[in-house]
């Protein structure tokens, strides 16, 4: 009886080892994908193609393992190895896990069809979900005529959009796009010579934030000196009344913004020469 319980006991334990050693996978750590002028290194960006909505991030690289959650569609993973059984071992916003490569590409998708949009065709507000599909979670929501920044396109019916920093999914019929040549003035942009940046972000289809700042000799960045509103005079053109506005500290008369359509934004205060910042 002792030996019969014995073996019971040994098999019940092989079973075990037999069954760990089972999820253990060798990963392979070199470089993924290599080029003449491209090579996918770990710690390196891959992004989410070939599907209609999302992939799963599994806990092991086998198609029937559990899933961790899902990815939607165009969002970065870092890569982190190979499972080398069409599985790549990645990092999504703190989760890591397992993706087949086939979903996988490491050139970002160009899916940007606006900088800015304001939520319309709604009584109350919209729903910032997700993922892209109507029966997703919603984060929060969104009130008629607010402002959603960053605006791709991810399938026939849904936006990905920024909103007070929240990234997220909305419908595309629940979205006011704003396409005039004005939205290409956004971004950030750099003086040399003042060790400045200016950040421009958009308020409403009429007028636009500029926010300045610098930065830390350690990299961090400073706060901003002063945002500032601009209301638009025409496509390339916005104007300010006076403020103190960091390093040029005005005390009267306006300010005037110009852009010249491709990378240089020009202010120009009252009275004084032209400043000029560059993306």
């Amino acid at each position: 009886m002792f030996f019969r319980k014995l073996i019971l006991a040994l098999i019940v334990f092989i079973f075990v080892i037999s069954g760990t050693v089972s999820y253990s996978y060798e990963i392979d750590y070199s470089p993924y994908y290599i080029t003449s002028d491209y090579c996918v290194s770990p710690g390196y960006l891959l992004y989410v193609v070939n599907c209609e909505v999302s992939v799963s991030l599994r806990y092991s690289p086998a198609t029937d393992a559990d899933v961790i959650t899902q990815v939607p569609l165009y969002s970065p993973v870092q890569y982190l190895g190979n499972a080398r059984n069409g599985y790549l071992y990645v990092d999504y916003n703190g989760m890591i896990g397992y993706i087949l490569a086939a979903y996988l590409d490491y050139r970002e998708p160009k899916t940007s069809v606006g900088h800015f949009g304001t939520i319309a065709n709604v009584n109350e507000s919209a729903s910032l979900r997700s993922l892209p599909t109507a029966a997703s979670p919603a984060y929060t929501q969104m009130p008629k005529g607010s402002t959603v920044t960053e605006i791709s396109d991810i399938n026939d019916g849904f936006y990905k959009v920024t909103y007070n920093g929240m990234k997220g999914y909305v419908m595309k019929s629940l979205v006011q796009l704003y396409t005039d040549s004005s939205q290409k003035v956004y971004g950030t942009y750099y003086n040399q010579s003042l060790m400045e940046f200016i950040d421009v972000t958009p308020n409403d289809p009429t007028s636009i934030t500029v926010e300045f700042y610098d930065y830390t000799p350690t990299g961090e960045r400073n706060p901003s000196y002063m945002k500032v509103n601009y209301v638009m005079v025409n496509n390339n053109t916005w104007s300010s009344v006076a403020a103190d506005y960091g390093k040029f500290s005005l005390d009267a008369g306006a300010q005037v913004i110009c852009y010249d359509g491709l990378d240089t934004i020009a202010f120009v205060p009252y009275g004084y020469s032209p400043v000029y910042y560059y993306r």
